[in-house]
């Protein structure tokens, strides 16, 4: 319900001229108004046919919240949520870091998912620098973002996590997976890119608007800086109630203006190119195919160019998440869950996790004269897999790997992608005979001739 606080003018008489007195009282009162003075006469009160409605901001239901000592880093304030307290129904996955997008908060971001993810998984969100109620560093950087995650995950107590970044937060899930990739046991991407800058339309917007606001934001003196408005209307749900709106309104209120064109000059010149094949974790992307602020193209290139990957599509933009729940919700648990099957550590089962795998794979496409074998069997070895590999006279590429369930799987996803020059149109497993294959089992990792 829209609550409203009406506005209520000052009482006061009338000074109609053909009313009655009420007393010889009244009389004098009135003559007494006349002939004071000027600033010592009470005004009428003016008509308030015109007036706003005030709207109360009203929050929506929010996790539990806690504030988080992180050192040198300061305090912080964090949204925990510890999962189903029924562990039956919980997913075996890592704790979820939500990671929200350029200008909004965390609970703009994620609010109308929370409850949904908290059903199934635990997970913690927080503002990032200079967004809400986030840290205020001088400086902004992706890269402080990323860390301040792991910082948050060992307060939590939490070795592996999956970093679930949205937009810029996508930036930060990237950047968190290239810099700790031993603390990250998936991956979940988000209407976001691995590059930004491709045309001169981007250069002008994230050099030249956003690095050059940020530059002269800070010329200005602190106290100037802290009274220029660093947001931008969030767009919450179709229909939604006036409340809610001011809500979220309230939200973005507390943005720090020059952090905040900061951060979009980050977001413009991140580049994870060189490094997204280095990224093996399982990992999904969600790309929303109509989306109006990040090129569905881009996403679509991301997700070709990581190695473990499953793509889920929805027809929404880029406000999903928050305008469109009910129908991004499927679409984002699928996504979720397609991690959980594919994860590997620590939440996996022991069994699972320590026997012996062997895989007899055929690996075809334009695999041959493009460093293919070396480069999986520098792979392997960084990964403790044993085995061989060959070139073949019809084109392939033929493969036996030996190790754990886990690492072997990791050299499969590799094997998906293959070296930057290959093209794989289909890695096939055939059945493996490891007694007759691999009769030095702890030989390392070989080249043999091409057969």
């Amino acid at each position: 319900m829209l609550t409203v606080r009406p506005y209520r003018g000052s009482k006061t008489r009338s000074r109609a001229t053909n009313a009655p007195p009420a007393s010889d009282d009244a009389d004098t009162d009135t003559d007494a108004e006349h002939d004071a003075p000027r600033s010592t006469v009470k005004r009428r009160a003016r008509p308030h046919l015109h007036r706003k409605p005030v709207i109360v901001p009203v929050a929506p239901p929010l996790p539990h919240e806690q504030v988080l000592d992180l050192g040198d880093r300061g305090l912080l304030t964090v949204r925990v949520c510890n999962g189903p307290s029924d562990r039956r129904t919980a997913r075996r996955l890592a704790p979820l870091v939500l990671i929200h997008g350029w200008t909004v908060t965390a609970d703009v971001n994620w609010f109308a998912l929370y409850e949904r993810i908290g059903q199934r998984h635990s997970f913690v969100s927080f503002d990032q620098r200079g967004h809400g109620r986030g840290l205020r560093p001088p400086m902004f950087t992706l890269e402080e973002c990323a860390d301040d995650v792991i910082a948050v995950a060992d307060a939590l107590g939490w070795d592996k996590i999956v970093p679930v970044g949205y937009s810029m937060g996508g930036t930060i899930a990237q950047l968190v997976a290239h810099r700790h990739p031993d603390r990250c046991a998936g991956l979940i991407l988000c209407s976001t890119a691995g590059v930004f800058i491709e045309t001169r339309q981007d250069k002008l917007l994230f050099d030249n608007v956003l690095g050059t606001t940020a530059k002269a934001l800070h010329t200005l003196p602190k106290f100037l800086r802290d009274r220029v408005p660093g947001r931008l209307r969030a767009a919450g749900p179709e229909g939604a109630e006036a409340e809610l709106g001011a809500w979220m309104d309230q939200q973005t209120k507390r943005h720090d203006a020059t952090l905040i064109a900061e951060a979009g000059a980050a977001i413009g010149h991140f580049n994870a190119q060189p490094w997204l094949h280095e990224l093996t974790m399982p990992t999904s992307v969600v790309i929303t195919t109509s989306d109006t602020v990040i090129a569905p193209t881009r996403q679509r290139q991301l997700a070709a160019t990581l190695p473990n990957v499953t793509s889920h599509t929805v027809a929404l933009d880029h406000s999903a998440s928050t305008s469109d729940s009910e129908q991004y919700w499927p679409v984002f648990e699928e996504a979720l869950a397609s991690v959980t099957r594919r994860q590997t550590g620590r939440l996996a089962r022991a069994s699972d996790a320590t026997r012996r795998n062997v895989q007899h794979l055929f690996v075809s496409g334009r695999v041959q004269d493009v460093g293919f074998r070396q480069s999986m069997q520098s792979r392997a070895h960084q990964l403790g897999v044993n085995g061989w590999v060959r070139n073949r006279r019809d084109g392939r590429v033929e493969a036996v790997v030996s190790g754990t369930r886990e690492r072997v799987e990791e050299l499969l996803a590799w094997a998906r992608q293959g070296p930057p020059m290959a093209r794989v149109n289909e890695v096939r497993a055939a059945r493996a005979d490891d007694a007759e294959r691999l009769s030095d089992p702890d030989d390392g990792f070989r080249i043999r001739p091409t057969e």
